[in-house]
């Protein structure tokens, strides 16, 4: 039917469908609604090497905010995988990623909770021990 209706709109059907990633034209499709949503821009990169895609994140605040987030999470990921010593760890590291997505935003969330947390409770610490320091002088 999706086919169909296409065709009469002399369309894809990945035009009008939900991208179905999975696919090269349908990770194309998705790029272009990153693209006209986003202010997704394909950038040229020096020495021949292929493109890259940047994602603007100066179209919304909340998004800006989301990537920087996700992005806190993909080079910790990142970090974490060099330094893993076995393929055990790697794929343990991998997965906490793939839930890390899976749940999103839920994770992402929590994330922020947790070190937000630890922020006030470093604060804490350096307070009493400013005290502590103090009294032994």
């Amino acid at each position: 039917m999706l086919i169909n209706i296409a065709n009469a709109l002399g369309v894809s059907a990945y035009a009008i469908m939900d991208p179905d990633t999975t696919t090269y034209d349908g990770a194309m499709y998705a790029m272009f609604e990153l693209e006209h949503l986003f202010n997704m821009e394909i950038e040229e990169q020096e020495d021949g090497k292929p493109p890259r895609f940047c994602l603007s994140a100066n179209h919304t605040e909340e998004m800006y905010s989301r990537m920087e987030e996700w992005y806190k999470v993909y080079t910790q990921t990142k970090s974490q995988l060099e330094a893993a010593t076995s393929d055990e760890e790697r794929e343990e590291i991998m997965m906490s990623y793939r839930m890390c997505q899976w749940t999103y935003p839920k994770a992402l969330v929590d994330e922020t909770d947790k070190a937000h947390r630890k922020a006030q409770l470093q604060k804490q610490i350096d307070k009493l021990q400013q005290m502590k320091d103090e009294l032994d002088s």
